[in-house]
């Protein structure tokens, strides 16, 4: 009877092993011409490797010398459990140029996630500035989804800070819908800048639940991380441990308004959250406050901002929209402040 019992068992788990569903990778070169099954065989297309993935699957980009992938004008993820990474070299997203020539954009996103449990990781968007509609971000991470990661990432304009986009654009990373416990982590968002002002315009436009922002480098962009004013409330989220160099805050028509802060609320606050260990720093002659001041309260809690250093900046936090009352006052401690004078090879220190 037991040897009938253990052949039993063994006849079910090799039943139950044949039967299992295995998560598939796929393989992906731009100089590639096959179906994309096996690393030798790889197809040219990431939209192509993304509609024939099923969820749970990976998604291997080449990012080998001599390969960008430049085949169609915007990506649509919109399965779930989907991990895109890199193969050979971090690959290149080139969301620009001649093949889409006078195609403009507009109210969406170049690389579009729509759903939860999505991994990017060490992938390179690159996208030129006369591409651009109104409101187009590189990426949008909408849907009301929840668990998306952007790890090692890197985002900015092809063509360098050179003085404003030629269109009214988005963000680099847009949060959109009520968006929960999404993390950018490790990402270079650089040389976004544009001539317009708007709530949209920054490098990351926060909205949602639960998120982390953290170990990222922002250099040269405009804003660097926004409330969305629209689409949801900020509650829950960790700013920790960025580097921000050489950030403005620029009004309408490129004028720079100290008052704006790197890091703001707009509309909408930032509620509950934590803004901690981060480094911010200007020398490029223009001196923004580091934080807006927003309306910060939930639940009877107010937002915790504590062990920061900035230098060469404005002001620690800006009492801008000071008429709005605030829900419950934010816990500032224990951040430093280094501003050289003019003139003088002297600084001075300001821990609050």
């Amino acid at each position: 009877m037991q040897m009938k019992s253990m052949v039993a068992a063994s006849v079910f788990g090799v039943v139950t092993a044949v039967g299992a569903v295995q998560a598939a990778n796929w393989w992906v070169d731009s100089l590639g011409a096959g179906d994309g099954t096996q690393s030798n065989t790889p197809m040219f297309s990431i939209q192509g490797a993304v509609d024939a993935a099923a969820p749970g699957d990976t998604i291997n980009i080449c990012g080998a010398s001599g390969r960008a992938y430049t085949n169609v004008l915007y990506y649509d993820v919109a399965k779930s459990n989907l991990t895109l990474q890199d193969w050979q070299g971090k690959p290149t997203v080139l969301l620009d140029t001649n093949n889409f020539a006078g195609v403009v954009v507009t109210n969406g996103a170049f690389f579009a996630i729509r759903a939860s449990n999505v991994v990017v990781r060490n992938v390179r968007f690159l996208i030129d500035r006369k591409k651009f509609g109104a409101g187009t971000s590189i990426i949008r991470i909408t849907n009301n989804l929840a668990n998306v990661v952007l790890d090692g990432c890197e985002g900015r304009l092809l063509n360098g800070f050179t003085g404003g986009i030629a269109y009214n654009a988005g963000s680099i990373i847009e949060f959109r819908n009520y968006t929960t416990n999404c993390t950018v982590r490790n990402c270079l968002l650089a040389d976004w800048d544009y001539n317009n002002d708007g709530w949209r315009l920054c490098a990351i436009l926060l909205a949602g639940n639960g998120h982390w922002i953290v170990g990222n480098t922002f250099s040269n962009v405009d804003r660097a991380i926004y409330g969305d004013g629209g689409s949801a409330s900020i509650a829950n989220c960790a700013i920790r441990s960025n580097v921000f160099l050489n950030c403005l805050t620029q009004g309408n028509g490129g004028a720079t308004n100290a008052s704006l802060g790197i890091i703001g609320g707009a509309y909408n606050a930032i509620l509950n959250s934590e803004i901690s260990y981060n480094i911010a720093g200007n020398n490029n002659g223009k001196h923004p406050a580091f934080i807006q001041k927003f309306r910060s309260g939930f639940d009877g809690a107010g937002t915790r901002i504590f062990n920061n250093t900035i230098f060469n900046l404005r002001s620690f936090v800006d009492a801008y929209n000071a008429g709005i009352a605030e829900g419950a006052t934010p816990i500032i401690a224990n951040n430093l402040m280094l501003q050289a004078l003019r003139r003088t090879a002297r600084s001075r220190m300001l821990i609050s």
